[in-house]
């Protein structure tokens, strides 16, 4: 091979080898500096999608009373009749499948009139104040200690008292 046939295929080797170097440079870049940007954007998003789904399913959230007493009346009502999928609606949205499905082993375990008295006899923890958002009941016994323990929010967008927990 001539000199220019070596130079020719150097010069070759070295553009290559640059091409590459830049490559190299581009994923090292992608993958310190992009990628987890891109990644977070896209958790951050999935978080906002989120919340915009949990509020639009408050504001259709008409169930509740107008009062915890109310609400628990409602949900006491349904529970008893057998209509878990209703009781289950006057839980907060995020907690609806999550209690239907405790109403559900409660009711496999044969626990349902245990629940229900308890429930019956619960009264409000303190006295609620007109521009209250949680609010607390629960039945207590003899030494004035709570048994059971029922708690609730406000829903902001309908004014209705849902379940928080029990």
């Amino acid at each position: 091979m001539d000199k220019v046939g070596r130079k020719w295929r150097s010069g070759k080797l070295i553009s290559l080898g640059s091409v590459i170097f830049v490559l190299i440079v581009v994923v090292v870049v992608l993958q310190t500096k992009l990628i987890p940007r891109l990644i977070q954007h896209y958790n951050e998003q999935k978080v906002l999608s989120q919340i915009e789904n949990l509020k639009q399913a408050y504001r259709n959230d008409t169930l509740g009373g107008a009062t915890p007493e109310e609400t628990l009346k409602m949900f006491v009502t349904a529970f008893k009749a057998g209509d878990l999928e209703l009781a289950s609606k006057y839980f907060i949205p995020e907690k609806q499948s999550e209690y239907l499905a405790k109403m559900q082993n409660w009711v496999k375990l044969g626990k349902k009139e245990e629940i229900l008295r308890s429930l019956e006899n619960s009264k409000m923890f303190g006295q609620l104040k007109p521009d209250s958002f949680q609010a607390d009941m629960g039945e207590v016994d003899k030494n004035n200690r709570a048994v059971s323990f029922v708690e609730f929010i406000k829903n902001k967008f309908t004014d209705k008292w849902n379940i928080s927990g029990m």
